[in-house]
């Protein structure tokens, strides 16, 4: 058995509690970013305030962009300033 040090997660889970995989948690994390998607549309939808859409998109493919390119990120921010 192998100890756990302070940064690191325990190698079990507390009792009466279950240790997701990554699949599962990936898949949870997916559906609760779809799910707050469909929110963000539906209200800008109903608000009638369609500004907002480009604008979570922007957000969002920046993100993606900074996450997807870690090694590339300090320039990238770097260029948005």
């Amino acid at each position: 058995m192998t100890t756990s040090t302070a940064d690191s997660e325990p190698d079990v889970a507390p009792p009466g509690r279950t240790r997701l995989g990554l699949a599962t948690r990936s898949g949870m994390r997916l559906r609760h970013t779809g799910r707050l998607g469909r929110e963000v549309t539906r209200y800008s939808i109903e608000q009638r305030i369609w500004w907002l859409l480009p604008v979570v998109a922007l957000f969002a493919l920046l993100a993606l962009a900074l996450t997807a390119t870690t090694h590339a990120a300090p320039v990238a921010v770097y260029t948005l300033f």
